[in-house]
């Protein structure tokens, strides 16, 4: 969704500046942040960033994607109060069987050295271990620990769970800290869809998005995505994850699906 739209004219597009967002709170332990945690300076440098992203690539509004804002967006609209948050919600069982997927094949080493020439020098203490971490395991051919949203409480569930109920866990602390906070901004500024309902009726949800991001709609664009959508993609996880499995995450899963609309 977010490469779709860097091709309007008016939006610059950033692909999870997380180093952008977490200046100045660099060393917490998990990735929650509130508009408690704003300070004047991390506001102006934030401003600053984007601003010059934004400026450099001659447009005039910025789109960027980060998963783990999902924990942040009551801080992301103390600085940004006329952002608008667009999301999307998946079932949980798809998303772990994505995780497990990413987290098998390891973190590109690409994309670790780009992390670190993005990140301040005073902050690579806070992300040259869990990196080098990554690339040992990579290197060694084992599987991340963890990989995604840092939701609070997410090193206790490393010590007392199994790698899949871990998953679970991550999927519902993310996404109900999202939706609460969501849901507590101004209507016109928090549109949520889910992801089963978008590969079933794209045009609508994509023309939906313009409108509630306040940009003219693009035919060339919805019709990019229209053809390129793979409704059966939504139910693949039931292949891919085994019975006993599905009863482990049952207890975490299910409370949070049935309040997004979902069947066990």
């Amino acid at each position: 969704m977010g490469r779709v739209f860097s091709e309007h004219p008016s939006l610059a597009y950033w692909s999870e500046p997380r180093h952008v967002w977490t200046w100045g709170n660099s060393y917490r332990k998990d990735d929650v942040l509130t508009a408690s945690d704003v300070t004047p300076r991390i506001k102006r440098h934030i401003h600053k960033q984007f601003s010059r992203f934004v400026n450099d690539r001659g447009r005039t509004r910025l789109i960027e994607k980060t998963p783990s804002n999902c924990l942040r967006i009551s801080f992301i609209h103390e600085i940004f109060p006329d952002a608008i948050f667009i999301q999307i919600i998946r079932d949980g069982r798809s998303v772990i069987q994505s995780t497990k997927k990413i987290m098998s094949g390891g973190v590109p080493s690409r994309r670790i050295v780009q992390r670190a020439l993005e990140t301040p020098v005073w902050a690579w203490p806070a992300y040259m271990l869990p990196a080098m971490a990554a690339l040992k395991r990579k290197i060694t051919k084992q599987p991340l620990k963890f990989w995604g949203p840092r939701p609070s409480g997410w090193r206790q569930w490393l010590e007392d769970d199994a790698p899949h109920v871990v998953l679970a866990r991550q999927w519902a602390g993310t996404i109900t800290r999202a939706i609460e906070d969501g849901q507590a901004l101004p209507s016109n500024q928090y549109f949520k869809y889910r992801y089963e309902e978008f590969v079933n009726g794209p045009r609508q949800i994509m023309e939906r998005i313009f409108e509630v991001a306040q940009l003219e709609a693009d035919p060339e664009m919805v019709n990019q995505v229209v053809s390129s959508v793979d409704p059966s993609r939504a139910q693949k996880w039931r292949e891919a994850i085994d019975q006993q499995t599905l009863d482990d995450i049952r207890p975490v899963m299910e409370p949070v699906l049935e309040q997004l609309g979902y069947d066990w």
